[in-house]
């Protein structure tokens, strides 16, 4: 039985393949400031390559767009579409034509050529009865609260300026 005061012997440790001296250096500001420096280098390499990579990216999105819009180039018919855009143009006269004519004939059977004649037998009318628009118009109308005349009086004076 060994003792617990006694130390493990150190022979076998200094005789095995992993014992190895180790050396320590505390750190130099020299490679301290060439570490960083490389370390900047190395992102700015990596930066470099990712703009690279984005820029083979947008060439291979350009070149699927060109060849696209050539084939659409190819597919169009330009004199079909000058006709088809043409016959459209004369059918959209044709029809501002016939609104014109239609909304003439409404009129007609209307009797109301203009909005000015219209006015004209309005003011006409009211004159007759006494009716002056430029006037104010006051009525009394009833208060009412929960269902009973409010307050003594209970009717309001309302103006109406024409």
């Amino acid at each position: 039985m060994q003792n617990i005061s006694t130390p493990p012997p150190l022979l076998p440790l200094l005789n095995s393949d992993r014992s190895h001296p180790i050396l320590t250096k505390t750190p130099n500001p020299s490679y301290i400031q060439k570490f960083y420096s490389m370390r900047t280098q190395l992102q700015a390499i990596s930066l470099r390559i990712q703009t690279v990579r984005s820029n083979e990216q947008m060439m291979q999105s350009m070149k699927g767009a060109t060849s696209l819009l050539g084939s659409m180039n190819r597919q169009m018919n330009l004199p079909a579409l000058q006709r088809i855009a043409m016959e459209f143009e004369k059918e959209n006269d044709i029809m501002d034509q016939r609104q014109e004519m239609m909304d003439d004939a409404i009129d007609d059977v209307t009797g109301l050529e203009d909005e000015e004649e219209g006015d004209v037998v309005v003011q006409e009318v009211l004159d007759e009865i006494g009716v002056d628009l430029g006037q104010a118009v006051c009525f009394y109308l009833p208060l009412w609260e929960g269902g009973r005349l409010w307050g003594r009086g209970g009717f309001r004076c309302f103006c109406v300026f024409g």
